[in-house]
């Protein structure tokens, strides 16, 4: 949990204010919940969904990273590329912003999923139905702005079809 981060920290103060570099993977929390123990302090994000049944390749994941100090940075981004990853240097602010835009792309989508699932499930349509286009969407949307993968009635300014849906 996010909010136990500084009862961690403040049960690690004994290791030393100056010496220990101290690090959260929050999204959301700021850097420094660790400022009253610790003098060096930062995040190490993996930008990433992670649930318990799926196993990730972790090098394509991006590490967002923040160290209140240079040399800090330097070694934080050094783990990031040892793990073969992609680093990004990023600070809480911009952090806390990617962060909500993962929750849209990620948490936004899937409660839509749900959407589906249940009105499908309750009409008898097989959500498999569905399954192609969703991850056509997705690979489209890796290669192209959003805004130009638009299609359907939306697109196409289609009032009658979207007063039918509606």
């Amino acid at each position: 949990r996010d909010d136990a981060i500084s009862e961690v920290a403040e049960g690690l103060k004994h290791l030393g204010k100056a010496e220990k570099l101290m690090v959260h993977t929050s999204g959301v929390t700021p850097s420094d919940v660790f400022a009253p123990w610790f003098s060096r302090f930062g995040a190490f994000y993996p930008f990433q969904s992670f649930s318990i049944d799926r196993e990730l390749i972790f090098s394509d994941i991006p590490i967002c990273y923040y160290a209140n100090n240079t040399e800090d940075n330097r070694f934080l981004n050094a783990i990031g590329l040892a793990l073969g990853c992609k680093t990004y240097p990023i600070n809480d602010k911009e952090r806390a912003i990617l962060h909500v835009n993962g929750v849209f792309v990620n948490n936004f989508t899937n409660y839509l999923y749900q959407i589906s699932w249940d009105m499908t499930k309750q009409e008898g349509i097989p959500f498999d139905l569905l399954r192609p286009l969703i991850l056509e969407t997705a690979q489209k949307v890796m290669l192209h702005p959003p805004e130009n993968m638009q299609t359907g009635p939306a697109i196409r300014g289609d009032k009658k079809s979207m007063k039918r849906h509606l």
